[in-house]
C-alpha cells in the first residue's frame, strides 16, 4: 500500500479508535458520579486507571520492540477493552469493587491504546512526519464522540455506552487488520540491561520530570474541574459540550504540528504552552459558572497540542532506534500515567479538604516547575 493509502487509513482508524476511546475517558467521572461515589472513591478508581496504563504501556512497549509489531498487540487489546467496558456500563448499580477492576481495567487499556496508536505512527518512518496531521482526526473523533455522549446518555443513559463503544471497536479492529504495522529494524538484543540505557540519558530523563508535572496539572481539567461544573450545575451534555469544543479547537496546532516545531522548536513550544496552562487553571478556578467555564477550555487550542507534539518531538530525539516503541510508553506511562495515579487521589482530597476553588489555585502553582526545569534543557539534537 503506498503512503498516501497509510495515511488515510491511520487517519480513518484513529477517528473512530478516539471516539470509543472518548466515551469511556469523558464519561467515566460523571458515571461514578451518577452511581453515588464520593470525590475520594473517584479518586481510587481514576489513579487504578494509571496504574493499569504505566504498567500495560511499559510491558506492551517493550514487547512491540522485541518482537518488532504493534498491531498485533493493538487488535488482541482492544478486543479485550471491549468485553471489559461492556460490563462496566451495563452493570449499573453501586458496587464499589466491581467498577474499581471492570471499569478500571477497562478505562486503563483504553489509554494504552490510544498511546500504543500514537506510538505505532511515530514507529513507522513513512508516517512519523505526517504525526500532528492523523493525530489530528484523533481529535476530531474525540470531540464528536464526547459532545454525542451527552445527548445519548441523557436519552438512553449509561447502559447505552456499552453498546456504542462495542460497536465502534470492532470497526477500529477491522481496520487495524488492513493498516501497515511499525517499521521493522534491526535491534539489539532487547533485555532489561538495554532498557535502562535510556535512563543514562540526562535529557530524557529531564524531559520525563517536565511532562511529569506538565500533564499533572492537565489532569487537573479532567477531575477537579469536571467536579466544578457539576457543583455549578452542569449536566453531562454541559460535560459532553465542553469535552467537544476542547477537541475541536486541538484540530488546528495539530494540523500544523510539524511546520510549528521546525519553525520554533519545541522548547521554546512547551514554554508557551506551559504559561498558558497556569492561565487556564486560574482563569477556571475563577469562573462564576458554566458557560464560562466551557469558553475557557477554548485555550486547549494552546495547550494539549503542544504539549502532545513537543512531548513526541523532544522524547524521540532522545531515544536510539533499538527502543522506539519502550522508549515512547515508558515516557508515556511516567509522564501521563504516574501523573495520573498521583492527580485523583491528590485532587479528590483537596477537594474534600479546602474546596473546588482553592484547589485549582493550588494545581496551578505547579506550573512554575515546568519552566525552571526547562532552563536546563540545553541541547536540542
Amino acid at each position: 500500500m503506498n503512503k498516501i493509502g497509510n495515511k488515510f487509513n491511520f487517519s480513518l482508524a484513529m477517528t473512530i479508535a478516539f471516539g470509543s476511546y472518548a466515551l469511556l475517558i469523558t464519561q467515566m467521572v460523571p458515571y461514578l458520579t451518577h452511581l453515588g461515589y464520593s470525590p475520594s472513591e473517584r479518586g481510587y478508581v481514576i489513579s487504578f486507571v494509571s496504574v493499569i496504563s504505566i504498567v500495560s504501556q511499559i510491558f506492551i512497549g517493550y514487547l512491540s520492540d522485541k518482537f518488532n509489531t504493534i498491531k498485533k498487540f493493538f487488535i488482541v487489546l482492544t478486543v479485550i477493552m471491549v468485553v471489559l467496558a461492556f460490563f462496566s456500563f451495563t452493570v449499573n448499580r453501586n458496587d464499589f469493587w466491581f467498577h474499581f477492576y471492570f471499569l478500571g481495567f477497562a478505562s486503563g487499556i483504553s489509554r494504552l491504546l490510544a498511546n500504543l496508536f500514537e506510538t505505532w505512527i511515530m514507529a513507522s518512518d513513512d508516517l512519523r512526519p505526517d504525526f500532528g496531521f492523523i493525530r489530528s482526526f484523533g481529535s476530531m473523533g474525540w470531540a464528536v464522540s464526547s459532545l454525542a455522549s451527552g445527548f445519548i446518555i441523557a436519552r438512553y443513559s449509561y447502559q447505552s455506552m456499552a453498546y456504542v463503544v462495542a460497536f465502534l471497536s470492532f470497526i477500529t479492529i477491522f481496520m487495524a487488520f488492513k493498516m501497515v504495522d511499525i517499521t521493522k529494524v534491526e535491534v539489539e538484543k532487547i533485555n532489561l540491561k538495554s532498557v535502562m540505557k535510556l535512563f543514562h540519558n540526562r535529557n530524557y530523563v529531564l524531559l520525563l520530570f517536565i511532562y511529569f508535572v506538565v500533564f499533572a496539572v492537565y489532569n487537573v481539567e479532567n477531575i477537579t474541574i469536571t467536579d466544578l461544573i457539576v457543583a455549578l450545575g452542569g449536566t453531562e451534555k454541559v460535560i459532553g459540550v465542553k469535552w467537544f469544543i476542547q477537541a475541536m479547537f486541538e484540530l488546528p496546532l495539530l494540523y500544523l504540528g510539524s511546520r510549528l516545531l521546525l519553525k520554533y522548536k519545541g522548547k521554546k513550544l512547551i514554554v508557551f504552552a506551559s504559561i498558558i496552562m497556569f492561565i487556564r487553571i486560574v482563569l477556571s478556578a475563577m469562573a462564576p459558572n458554566v458557560v464560562s467555564i466551557v469558553l475557557i477550555s477554548t485555550l486547549q487550542v494552546f495547550t494539549f497540542p503542544l504539549f502532545l507534539l513537543t512531548h513526541k518531538d523532544l522524547v524521540y530525539r532522545e531515544i536510539p532506534d533499538s527502543l522506539r516503541s519502550t522508549g515512547l510508553m515508558i515516557a508515556v506511562s511516567i509522564t501521563l500515567g504516574l501523573s495520573g495515579v498521583i492527580i485523583p487521589i491528590v485532587s479528590g482530597v483537596m477537594v474534600e479538604w479546602i474546596g473546588i476553588r482553592p484547589a485549582l489555585w493550588f494545581f496551578a502553582s505547579w506550573m512554575i516547575i515546568p519552566l525552571i526545569l526547562l532552563t536546563f534543557y540545553r541541547t536540542e539534537r
